[in-house]
């Protein structure tokens, strides 16, 4: 499946904005974990939710959608994924064929 009709598929089943965005945070999470580029500056991502259960904080919504823990490990990076109009993505397009 090419990364346009991915995507087409998550707006044309999500019942609502919430589970849409949820399945696009998991799809740049799976780029951030596997491009080549953002792999040199991340050593791991989480969801937000994850992150905040693993430091014991609450998980609850502060519009972050997930969190990168950089490659050297001093710091961690918020990112913030927003699903809203169709663009073309060739650097995340490289990862969905």
């Amino acid at each position: 499946m090419h990364l346009r009709e991915l995507l087409n598929s998550f707006r044309e089943s999500s019942t609502n904005e919430r589970e849409k965005g949820d399945y696009f945070e998991r799809v740049i999470k799976v780029f951030l974990e596997n491009d080549d580029v953002q792999m040199q500056y991340y050593s791991s991502v989480e969801t937000y939710s994850d992150w905040a259960k693993n430091q014991g904080w609450n998980s609850h919504d502060t519009g972050i959608d997930l969190v990168a823990k950089m490659a050297d490990g001093s710091r961690y990076a918020a990112i913030q994924c927003k699903f809203y109009a169709p663009i073309d993505m060739p650097l995340l397009a490289r990862h969905f064929p």
